[in-house]
């Protein structure tokens, strides 16, 4: 099953959240966009599957024990938002 997702959705915001602030938790993204730890989660879950399925890491994850730091890769953090946009159409949004 094919995730999609836009910028200007709940994937977008969380995708920029990380962008900003890296090595950020799910708690720490939860409570500063007001959604659910399980709603992150899951989202992160979509932003880390779609770019498995295409074999370029979008979200890297560092772990220190039981907890998880999520971080945008450097490929996609030096982009502009209109590259940014473009690339997340050519490789993650387009039908297989």
């Amino acid at each position: 099953m094919q995730v999609r997702w836009t910028l200007a959705s709940s994937h977008g915001l969380i995708f920029f959240y990380i962008l900003l602030h890296p090595d950020c938790t799910i708690k720490e993204i939860a409570k500063s966009l007001c959604l659910t730890r399980r709603t992150v989660w899951g989202i992160i879950g979509h932003l880390r599957n779609t770019s498995a399925e295409q074999k370029r890491p979008l979200i890297k994850v560092r772990k220190s024990g039981r907890t998880h730091y999520y971080q945008v890769d450097e490929r996609f953090a030096t982009l502009s938002i209109t590259d940014l946009a473009k690339e997340m159409q050519t490789t993650y949004l387009s039908s297989k």
